[in-house]
């Protein structure tokens, strides 16, 4: 019992630090960000949310390779997870590969059919794919 008191108040800490680094990202301190969303990781190291939310943070700071471990986490912690897909897709897309994100939405789709906020980035990352030339045909003039 004091085991698992203890692993609630850890993520209801983690939660808290995770909240605050969004605030402070959002204030543009972004090394308190950082700070704030690895506490909160560290703490909870076995929630997918936790490394979800350490995934995105770390994209809108440019740490696209660090972001890309964090949201693989996400997903070995729980690969039924929505939005540990949108989470790596938000990753593959600031890398710019579309055809990875729009392959990782389209599992968050799956995942939460009735979220219009997942079609609609499924639909953004469709947008965003390129062009194949021979799926047109020439035409002969």
């Amino acid at each position: 019992m004091q085991l698992r008191r203890k692993r609630r108040k850890a993520l209801l800490h983690a939660k808290h630090e995770a909240e605050a680094a969004w605030q402070s990202l959002e204030d543009g301190d972004l090394l308190l960000a950082e700070r704030q969303i690895t506490r909160a990781v560290a703490a909870a190291e076995h929630s997918a949310p936790m490394w979800t939310d350490y995934a995105r943070i770390l994209v809108r700071l440019g740490k696209l390779q660090e972001a890309e471990k964090a949201a693989r986490n996400a997903l070995v912690l729980d690969r039924d997870y929505a939005e540990a897909h949108t989470g790596m897709a938000e990753v593959f897309a600031s890398m710019g590969h579309f055809m990875e994100a729009h392959r990782s939405q389209a599992r968050a789709v799956r995942l939460q059919p009735g979220l219009f906020l997942y079609r609609e980035l499924l639909a953004q990352y469709e947008a965003a794919l390129p062009v194949d030339e021979e799926d047109f045909p020439v035409s002969a003039e």
